[in-house]
């Protein structure tokens, strides 16, 4: 009997402690979590703790006259509360708070280390308590025990049958481990069951295990009985085994009849006592072999069952928990921990890559760390290994291993690595399948595929539109016809196995599938197991594979419809996943493709070709090209139409990277060479050309090779034609630039009528019409106007491209451009900032797109009183067009012209004569003597002004204004701000000339151009004083509407009307 004295010392230490110690455990778990760099100790420790406080609260619960020694007790609980105030010192010294400062962290992160012998200290002292403790406990339970007892038969003490393996090895997952205990806490009349469910190689077991060894410390359970249920053989050896100890324990020495007086025995003793169990059935992935698998387990309402399992259909048993993959500051420490390696921030940063290449599956990064640390190798190092020879590392069994199975029917285990676990899987759902062939055939064509978001349409479009039959069809196909049911059979039965991950779409009210881009029937591969069934088949095959991938792919681009109308955004993204995937198995598997594959392959290349170019990833298409065009040399000859072909592609791709000039080469070596093409190569030889003119600034000549393609083109194909639309457009862009705005605007109108007529009104031609019709719009000053066509063209690109496509950045572009003429500087700024940011990324930093976006961003920064910045935005958009382009091009004069003007207003006019002298030599179209003497200079240098006879200065830089001036007053509406301000400009070279009568003119003419657009800006774009043209628009539609595509009201047909617009197109886009 413990004095009222004693019991309140007891129960004040204990109060004392938890308190402390529930702080200090919260602390090192929140700190390990999010330090991929903590300590070794304080993460035992963050395990440590907890299990010392459950022991700690069982003493504050004894009762009095149950103490087994009180004067070793108080002791014992007093050194616990002194050490875990210790440590809650040094924890606080060391560990960082969410609002230190950075130096205040680092300062620390350093201190942890110097005092980490100290942490160690403390840690085995509290191990040394709780050893106590639980020895007292144990002492206390079996008086409890002996007192309870009644009848002739004692109670038996605690029996634990468990597997040793792994002790102390356990990292991390503590949710999982919390999730199986409020599973299985016994509650009602049954017992509680619960079921770990995951593909083979995520740590099914090993959580089992740990939950064990918790509850075992916890004593909570007094039986906890582990049985190896992979098949009735190993269920009842086990049985066996676990009937044998307890009898001895309990100095029964009867002798088993068999297998099921193991059984019986054992359900008899625990449902005899009356107290907590636990029962885990490991291993039931085939549970088909198991008539009624509860039965061997006790009947009564103070047990539990775990089972693990692969086996999907086990979910029914109980409550089912899906264990994924381990996080990755878990998946981190089990590397490092495993390997035995240094922790250095080197060694953590390439043991993140490590884990996340595997997965964070945690059977292959045992491997891993086994196969780093028998080589003595860094991660760094390993991740080489393993990019090289990963099948022979994913295969390699360490001498001590703790993963054992029994294997093809034998008595013992066998030790087996992650590949091997996967082949069990595999052998057993082959061992189901009506046609093995056929399904090995299927697994592993998906191997090579993305492993994320593999669909059925993929499949079923193959065997639709394919004229080979593929082996794997006879699976899904029923009076030739495509089995939704059958296909779903077979993923499911691969699925039930945890081989992959099955998602099928319920059809639910509100659910709209089709709007996340997911399949009906999609699935997933682990990244590994992919990797494992790619490496389990021969080398040679591998490339067989490759090729009916491909085609595989062709056939599904090709059921999109044309544009890939039948995709939405993330239906083409995860179609992309898979090319991708395709192309880097093409580049590792195959060598080189034969004759008898290369007349299947090289039409899914083409197509796949074409995909990436759509997409806008020019780079990946011209690698496509250039292997195309090998095999096309060697296995087809130079001279067939096949290889023109395949240079015509290149030609494209090199013009859409902006390699005019290599470009331009392509095309010159093959025009001797067009009789020998059919008329739709020679058509778009022709075409390409003319866009190279274009981009060149060559517009004469590329009018007169778009008229050529048209006139072609009508020969054969309708007005209404898509490529002929397209033809068209190219042309209007021309028109455009050439300030030929009646038949610009008039083409545009004309070609937004015929996507209409033809049901394509967000066809991406149609978009892109649009855009470059508010363009027109834009270039009048009618910026509001343009903001509403703008708006909506790129509301449709949106729908249809990512984000990063060329198309839809420079879709944004120009509205970004109109954004800031309409004075929206914010949001102008914030758009070029991550226009040029995207477009850099994506096309490099010397692209004509990414060069045009840092100019018209150097443009706003400049109009908003930043000319630091403009300065260095400009300078590099000249830098880039110079080398690209050289001064002939109208966009790099246009980027001289503004950084002349820039550093003539910061009165660095010097800088500014040199830089417009360097542009106006470098600038051949255009006779430098020819400006000299309309200008009335005499020669290069020389002046005759008419008045003193001497030099007139800064001569260079007036005459770089005054083409600006001609050509924006040739081509930019009257109120445009870059005419005003070329105009202005200008103005102010005259003022430092000392040309008073000029100056006024020239300031004159920019001044009542900025009145005119302040009277007419609410109206945004009447025709002010210029002269006015026509342009044929739809009867129903206003000039201010939006452009089409039209509204279903106006699908009729009418007679046009006339409407007026400005003389004046858009500007030379800088």
């Amino acid at each position: 009997m413990v004095d009222p004295v004693t019991a309140l010392a007891i129960a004040g230490n204990v109060s004392q402690f938890l308190e402390t110690a529930y702080k200090v455990s919260s602390r090192i778990k929140l700190y390990c979590s999010k330090s991929g760099s903590a300590p070794a100790v304080f993460h035992d420790l963050s395990v440590q703790i907890p299990m010392l406080c459950y022991l700690v609260e069982d003493c504050r619960s004894l009762k009095a006259d149950n103490v087994a020694d009180p004067d070793n007790l108080i002791p014992v609980l007093d050194g616990c509360r002194r050490v875990i105030e210790s440590l809650d010192r040094l924890v606080s010294s060391v560990l960082p708070d969410a609002d230190d400062a950075l130096g205040t962290k680092v300062l620390k992160g350093v201190k942890s280390v110097n005092i980490q012998n100290k942490v160690i200290e403390c840690k085995a002292e509290l191990e040394s308590y709780k050893s106590t403790l639980t020895l007292h406990l144990n002492i206390i339970t079996a008086r409890q025990t002996n007192n309870s007892s009644s009848g002739t038969q004692a109670l038996l003490p605690s029996f634990h049958h468990v597997p040793t393996t792994g002790r102390s090895r356990f990292v991390g997952r503590g949710d999982i481990l919390q999730t199986i205990s409020q599973s299985l806490r016994p509650g009602g009349r049954d017992p509680r069951i619960a079921v770990l469910l995951g593909m083979g190689g995520q740590g099914k077991t090993s959580l089992a295990l740990e939950y064990c060894r918790h509850e075992m410390v916890n004593r909570y359970f007094r039986f906890i009985i582990w049985i190896d249920s992979s098949s009735p053989a190993a269920l009842e050896r086990s049985f066996a085994q676990a009937a044998e100890n307890l009898a001895a324990m309990s100095g029964d020495k009867r002798t088993f009849a068999n297998s099921k007086a193991h059984i019986s025995f054992i359900k008899t003793t625990i449902e005899t006592a009356e107290s907590p169990w636990l029962f885990i059935l490991d291993n039931f992935d085939n549970p088909g072999s198991f008539k009624k698998i509860l039965d061997v387990t006790p009947h009564s309402a103070f047990g539990a069952v775990l089972f693990t399992s692969r086996h999907n259909s086990c979910a029914l048993l109980g409550t089912p928990i899906p264990i994924p993959g381990m996080s990755q500051s878990d998946s981190t420490e089990l590397l490092l921990q495993r390997a035995g390696v240094e922790r250095t921030i080197s060694n953590l940063e390439q043991a993140r890559k490590v884990v996340d290449m595997l997965g964070h599956l945690p059977l292959a990064i045992d491997q891993s760390a086994a196969y780093i640390r028998s080589r003595r190798i860094s991660p760094a190092e390993f991740i080489e290994h393993y990019q090289k020879r990963r099948e022979k590392v994913l295969k390699h069994i360490p001498n001590v291993w703790d993963y054992h199975r029994i294997v093809d029917g034998q008595e013992d285990e066998t030790p087996v690595s992650v590949f091997g676990t996967w082949e069990l899987s595999l052998q057993q759902a082959l061992e189901h399948s009506h046609d093995e062939e056929a399904t090995m055939d299927f697994l592993t064509t998906m191997a090579f595929f993305n492993n994320l978001d593999i669909r059925m349409e993929m499949f079923k479009a193959a065997f639709e539109r394919s004229k080979a039959t593929l082996d794997w069809t006879s699976l899904f196909v029923i009076d030739d016809e495509w089995d939704e049911f059958e296909y779903q059979d077979v993923v499911t039965a691969l699925a039930d196995l945890s081989l992959l991950q099955y998602r099928v779409s319920q059809g639910l009210s509100g659910e709209d599938d089709r709007e996340e881009g997911l399949g009906l029937h999609s699935f997933s591969l682990h990244p590994l197991v992919r990797d494992w069934i790619q490496l389990r088949i021969p080398a040679a095959e591998r490339q067989v594979y490759v090729g009916r991938a491909l085609e595989i792919l062709r056939r599904y681009i090709e059921s999109a419809g044309n544009d890939y109308q039948k995709w939405t955004l993330k239906e083409r993204r995860a179609a992309m996943s898979h090319v991708d995937a395709c192309i880097e198995a093409q580049s590792k598997f195959v060598r080189g493709w034969t004759t008898a594959e290369y007349d299947h392959v090289r039409d899914a290349l083409v197509v796949i070709y074409k995909f990436y170019v759509d997409d806008g990833r020019y780079s990946e298409a011209e690698a496509i090209c250039k292997h195309i065009l090998e095999h096309d040399r060697r296995l087809r000859g130079e001279s067939s139409p096949a290889f023109v072909d395949s240079e015509i592609r290149l030609a494209d791709v090199c013009f859409l990277r902006g390699a005019y000039n290599e470009a331009e080469n392509i095309i010159t070596r093959l025009r001797p060479d067009m009789d020998k093409c059919s008329a739709q190569t020679n058509t778009s030889l022709l075409k390409n050309l003319a866009k190279i003119y274009f981009k060149q600034g060559r517009y004469d000549e590329a009018v007169s090779q778009y008229q050529d393609v048209l006139a072609r083109q009508e020969i054969s194909l309708s007005k209404e034609h898509l490529d002929v639309l397209d033809t068209r457009h190219l042309l209007a862009q021309v028109y455009r630039n050439q300030g030929r705005h009646v038949e610009a605007m008039g083409l545009y109108v004309a070609i937004l009528d015929a996507y209409h007529a033809a049901g394509l009104d967000d066809h991406l031609g149609a978009l892109q019409c649009t855009v470059d019709l508010a363009g027109a719009y834009r270039a009048l000053a009618q910026y509001s106007l343009a903001a509403e066509h703008y708006d909506r063209a790129i509301a449709g690109v949106s729908l249809r491209l990512s984000a990063d496509h060329p198309m839809a950045l420079s879709a944004r572009l120009v509205r970004a451009i109109n954004l800031r003429e309409l004075g929206r500087v914010n949001e102008a700024e914030d758009a070029f900032r991550d226009i040029v940011e995207r477009f850099g990324r994506i096309l490099g930093p010397f692209h004509p797109d990414t060069l045009r976006a840092i100019m018209n961003f150097a443009i706003l920064c400049d109009r908003s009183g930043r000319p630091g910045r403009a300065e260095e935005l400009y300078r590099a958009a000249l830098a880039g067009r110079e080398k690209a382009m050289g001064f002939d091009n109208q966009y790099t004069m246009r980027t001289a012209e503004r950084l002349t003007s820039l550093l003539w207003a910061r009165g660095r006019c010097d800088e500014a004569e040199t830089l417009a002298l360097r542009a106006l030599r470098g600038c051949r179209k255009t006779s430098l003597e020819d400006d000299l003497r309309a200008l009335d200079i005499g020669g290069e240098g020389q002046v005759d002004d008419g008045r003193d006879g001497g030099r007139r200065p800064y001569w260079p830089v007036e005459v770089l204004f005054t083409r600006a001036v001609e050509r924006d007053r040739r081509l930019l509406g009257e109120t445009h701000t870059d005419r005003v301000e070329a105009e202005r400009s200008l103005a102010a070279v005259y003022a430092k000339q000392d040309r008073g009568v000029e100056e006024t003119a020239t300031a004159t003419a920019a001044a009542a151009a900025e009145e005119l657009d302040a009277g007419g800006a609410e109206a945004d774009g009447g025709s002010g004083a210029g002269k006015s043209v026509l342009v044929v628009v739809s009867e129903r539609r206003k000039l201010s509407d939006p452009p089409p595509p039209y509204s279903p009201a106006e699908s009729s047909k009418t007679a046009p009307v006339m409407g007026t617009i400005p003389s004046s197109t858009d500007q030379a886009l800088p």
